[in-house]
């Protein structure tokens, strides 16, 4: 399976830090082109701000329109995960930075030419480049998860996603009491994966 959106090989971002008020955020993402958006998401993370907000759908928004504001065009598909103590639920966001932002739907979306989403609300998220035959495999894989995800369930979760994706950036919510915030990217066979909180 080609590594494609649009006959473009993909490639894999995945950076860590924290935002202005201390809170671990992780973001990652798959890009086409040869210029690394790492760079720019990295510095990015110290200027977000939730805003002391205890509304996990507005940090989420937040979140959201941050990457959107900040992701270059060759940015096909993005994923954030942030832990605020003290906020419980959300703390995590997925999609096309091109798109506009919406609530997690529950339901596989394509956003792409073989690049398809899905969010679940208060859990985690998956953009994957897979053949639309795929696609309803990685559904049925992650709606049959346990809603809560630890650090090492994550891991063995991504490694069966990339039995059906060629690439992916997967986020766990940060801020699901219970659950080990995380984000993680696979691509050209190689699974990389920051916790958050």
């Amino acid at each position: 399976m080609a590594d494609t959106t649009e006959n473009a090989p993909l490639r894999g971002f995945l950076c860590q830090g924290r935002t202005q008020e201390g809170h671990p955020l992780a973001m990652g993402g798959l890009y086409t082109g040869t210029d690394d958006p790492s760079p720019l998401f990295a510095a990015s993370i110290a200027a977000f701000s939730p805003r002391n907000s205890r509304d996990p759908f507005f940090v989420d928004y937040l979140l959201a329109e941050h990457i959107r504001r900040i992701a270059p065009a060759s940015v096909a598909a993005a994923g954030a995960s942030l832990a605020v103590p003290g906020l419980e639920g959300g703390g995590g966001v997925i999609g096309s930075p091109s798109l506009p932002s919406a609530s997690a739907t529950g339901a596989m979306e394509q956003i792409g030419p073989d690049l398809y989403c899905l969010s679940l609300p208060g859990r985690f998220g998956l953009a994957a480049a897979a053949r639309e035959e795929h696609a309803p495999a990685l559904e049925t894989l992650l709606t049959g998860e346990s809603p809560i995800v630890t650090g090492e369930q994550a891991e063995k979760l991504c490694r069966e996603i990339a039995r059906h994706a060629s690439a992916f950036v997967f986020a766990a919510d940060g801020c699901v009491p219970g659950q080990t915030g995380c984000v993680a990217v696979w691509c050209g066979g190689e699974l990389r994966l920051v916790m958050v909180g």
